[in-house]
């Protein structure tokens, strides 16, 4: 536990906080309406509840001592002892870090292997529709900006992103190697947000020119169709997500982490190319890395690929479910040539088990494969 040397005064501001501010609150909601007084009433008894009631809602009303105490909880645990609630965990220089990245999940071992299984199966599921499956992971903030977290890593987490690579590998599935770029990025560009779980657009942007130079250069696509370009909107703020497990609005937001702020951008077709096919031969899956516009790695990587795509990415669901409610419906795949999978490093360790995808592939392989002689067989 780090506590800091200024812990003396804080404590002393919260104590006052705590006396002061309820005192001044009630004073002025009382002087605002003329005093505090109840209806009476020939229908109301003191022995049947409705008095304390009414007596109960004036106060959820007109004060905020809820809110306050959440606030000053929170301004404790953060100034005082460099902690978060659950959920978060507070690092150098005001990152933060999720706890999803660092905590390790019940059987994560075994969820790691079969959460790799399923990759393998979906892969070789696509390979026999003669579509090119290209998995884009999402290294952990925690191993990019490994400098910021204060205390230890666990080792199994250390290791999942080199395992990940050397499995998928070894079961011949076409994976980027994206922490290279970042690792080699890190000290001079902003590539993941302090205060969120998210890259910034300038992460999204290598990770998208990553994931395309690999697919020329490993899977040996050479063609550009389409050309692309992206546009600079104007600069947002951003509220961290990460900011809701440190819930200091709005008593103390001033002495939060500073501000974020960020240039989204938005990416075009060329102008000639607007007539060109509109036949869509590649699809982006994945989590809000991808879904979230205001990071543009749907943009960044049709400008990288030179290729119009269809994102099936999602909020709030992971990264396997989106690519389990796609595979129920083939069709999408069809004219499709190439699937791009974003998978952020920090799922590999929860457990997918109520997504059945050795029986969903299977059921597809005996329905749609069966008449071209081709027999798939995955594993899960």
């Amino acid at each position: 536990m780090n506590i800091r040397p200024t812990s003396f005064i804080y404590a002393v501001y919260f104590v006052l906080i705590l006396t002061v501010v309820p005192v001044v609150s009630l004073s002025r909601s009382l002087l605002d309406e003329g005093g505090f007084s109840f209806e009476v009433s020939s229908e109301r008894s003191l022995l049947d509840g409705s008095y304390s009631k009414s007596f109960e809602s004036y106060f959820d009303r007109n004060l905020s001592f809820y809110d306050l105490a959440v606030s000053v909880m929170a301004a404790i645990h953060y100034f005082v002892f460099s902690e978060g609630s659950g959920g978060v965990v507070v690092g150098k220089d005001d990152w933060l870090f999720s706890t999803e990245e660092i905590d390790l999940p019940v059987n994560s071992a075994a969820n790691l292997e079969k959460n790799l299984a399923i990759i393998a199966s979906v892969s070789e599921f696509l390979d026999a529709l003669d579509i090119t499956l290209v998995i884009t992971p999402v290294p952990a903030k925690v191993r990019v900006f490994r400098q910021q977290l204060v205390g230890a890593w666990p080792q199994s987490r250390d290791d999942v992103y080199r395992y990940m690579l050397q499995s998928l590998q070894h079961s011949e599935v076409h994976v980027v190697d994206t922490y290279a770029g970042m690792n080699a990025a890190a000290s001079s560009q902003s590539l993941f947000f302090r205060s969120d779980t998210h890259w910034t657009p300038t992460g999204a942007s290598i990770i998208a020119q990553a994931t395309a130079d690999y697919w020329r250069s490993e899977v040996g696509a050479t063609s550009i169709d389409l050309t692309f370009s992206t546009e600079a909107q104007e600069v947002q703020k951003l509220e961290g997500d990460l900011m809701s497990f440190i819930p200091l609005a709005p008593w103390f937001s001033s002495w939060g982490p500073a501000p974020e702020y960020f240039q989204p951008s938005q990416t075009y077709a060329q102008a000639s190319d607007l007539f060109a096919s509109t036949e869509i031969n590649t699809l982006l899956v994945g989590t809000s890395y991808s879904a979230d516009e205001r990071w543009n790695f749907a943009g960044f990587l049709k400008q990288a690929l030179g290729r119009d795509l269809a994102n099936y990415s999602a909020k709030g669901l992971g990264p396997y479910r989106p690519m389990y409610e796609l595979l129920t419906d083939i069709s999408v795949f069809d004219g499709v040539d190439l699937v791009v999978w974003e998978i952020p490093e920090r799922y590999l360790m929860d457990s997918y088990s109520e997504l059945k995808f050795s029986q969903l592939l299977s059921r597809n392989a005996d329905t749609q494969l069966a008449a071209a002689g081709l027999t798939v067989s995955p594993t899960n």
